[in-house]
């Protein structure tokens, strides 16, 4: 591997990597409703999720291509690039997975330290109270 030949494109190309990764999937996330993958928690669940994960992608390739020297000159090979892409890639959902769990945590956290309430056990995110402790609320 040529990693210590060219520290620089090999620093760039994995921050190239992590955060154009990171960015499609907050985009995902927001189009598709998925708080798990989330790094912005509910709030990017909409729009604002989509544009995020949009600028995110865009500003890494911009950043890339005005920020690496000799782009164009005899440097990574196909194998050493997969393998940092492999590496952007796995970190970024490392980081979107953690920091949609957090946000899940707190939501929970939220429900129970304002309402006294438990999430469902059956709910897919574990984010809505039973329909018990509803009406424990309204008596």
């Amino acid at each position: 591997m040529l990693f210590s030949l060219y520290p620089t494109l090999t620093q760039n190309y994995f921050i190239l990597c992590f955060v154009a990764c990171l960015g499609t999937l907050q985009w995902a996330a927001a189009r598709n409703h998925k708080p798990a993958i989330s790094f912005l928690g509910r709030w990017g669940l909409g729009r604002l999720g989509q544009g995020v994960g949009g600028l995110l992608v865009c500003t890494s390739l911009i950043w890339f291509f005005t920020a690496t020297p000799g782009l164009f000159t005899p440097g990574l090979a196909g194998g050493e690039l997969s393998s940092l892409f492999v590496a952007g890639g796995l970190s970024a959902l490392l980081v979107a997975r953690l920091a949609g769990e957090f946000w899940q945590w707190r939501y929970r956290q939220g429900l129970i330290l304002r309402y006294g309430l438990r999430p469902t056990q059956d709910d897919r995110y574990g984010l809505r109270p039973t329909q018990d402790e509803i009406n424990a609320l309204g008596e």
